[in-house]
């Protein structure tokens, strides 16, 4: 039954369309954006310097030690 109003009054429901469209437009542009805030990530670099060292003394003697404490 009202499928059949919605294709004998096919104008009708192109103008509903299209205000339920406008309102969907306007309730988007309306939302605050306080509502979606950004969240900082914690983040920091370390650099440590150990001249003479191979990667693998480096992993073992600085990166393993600090990742067990961090």
């Amino acid at each position: 039954m009202l499928t059949e109003i919605a294709v004998k009054r096919w104008q009708l429901t192109l103008v509903v369309l299209f205000g339920l469209f406008c309102l969907g437009l306007q309730s988007l542009a309306a939302i605050p954006k306080a509502e979606d805030p950004t969240f900082p990530l914690p983040n920091f670099a370390v650099v440590a310097v150990l001249p003479g060292a191979t990667p693998s003394d480096i992993e073992r003697l600085v990166v393993d030690p600090l990742e067990a404490r961090l």
